[in-house]
């Protein structure tokens, strides 16, 4: 039963990844000071993005567990 809190869990992320994605896009408009936003919404965008696939994976293949040492 560990895969349907990833899958909920996956949903959750993906409007907070679409708004770091909005934002990152939206950062790209001509502003003084603009870099930081560059960076802070990439930041958001790489890490929820990298979160997001380890959650689909861990749904689809399950949790890793490492080998029985007998």
């Amino acid at each position: 039963m560990q895969r349907l809190p990833s899958i909920l869990f996956a949903l959750a992320v993906l409007p907070f990844l679409a708004f770091a994605a909005f934002g990152f896009l939206a950062s790209f408009e001509p502003l003084p000071g603009a870099l930081a936003w560059r960076l802070g919404y990439g930041a958001a965008v790489v890490l929820l993005a990298a979160l997001e696939l380890a959650l689909v994976r861990r749904a689809i293949v399950g949790p890793s567990r490492p080998p029985d040492s007998q």
